[in-house]
């Protein structure tokens, strides 16, 4: 999408050492509304945009980022599409793997135990990392956060990121505390 150049940046950072691997990449900025409907028409080879933002992915999570189910997730917009229209648009899923994806999927959410949700997730990262639906491009990137000397219990090292937890809700912020003489000391000043 064109609003900003942050993903035609990237992709500039890339291009070579993707063109030496044998891909070529030719970036095609436009509006949010015409590259979806480029993409949900079918008419897209490949599409940039952000990923799963799961940092700490459990079996207690969605994988509806891994799974064709809505045309919303660029990789497959027509197979998500059918399934989002009960068969009346898109394309019936064609392909061995993305069909296991969806029936893992329905697994995963009907399960009745922990065990059987993680039997489903496990499978669907498998699938994933054989098949290689998509290209991840970015990953673990640093986020500095800035915490008063006076704050205490707050992690040295932590992972941000939205789900889970919304940021530093996975770190019982509840439980962070003030030193009021570093406080006092801090505002005499």
């Amino acid at each position: 999408a064109g609003e900003s150049t942050e993903q035609t940046d990237v992709l500039s950072l890339i291009h070579d050492s993707w063109e030496a691997a044998g891909i070529k990449l030719f970036t095609r900025p436009s509006q949010r509304n015409v590259f979806r409907n480029r993409i949900f028409s079918g008419e897209t080879l490949m599409s940039v945009w952000f990923g799963a933002e799961n940092g700490l992915a459990t079996e207690l999570n969605s994988p509806q980022d891994f799974v064709p189910y809505t045309q919303q997730q660029l990789q497959w917009p027509k197979w998500g599409q059918f399934i989002e229209t009960g068969g009346m648009s898109g394309e019936a899923t064609d392909m061995g793997p993305a069909k296991r994806l969806q029936e893992l999927y329905v697994t995963w959410r009907n399960a009745a135990t922990r065990a059987v949700k993680k039997s489903a997730w496990d499978e669907i990262l498998q699938i994933n990392a054989d098949q290689v639906f998509t290209i991840g491009l970015i990953s673990g990137v640093l986020q500095p956060v800035v915490v008063a000397n006076a704050l205490h219990n707050v992690p040295e090292e932590a992972v941000y990121n939205w789900d889970p937890g919304a940021h530093f809700g996975v770190y019982l912020p509840d439980t962070f505390w003030f030193d009021k003489a570093s406080t006092a000391n801090a505002n005499a000043d």
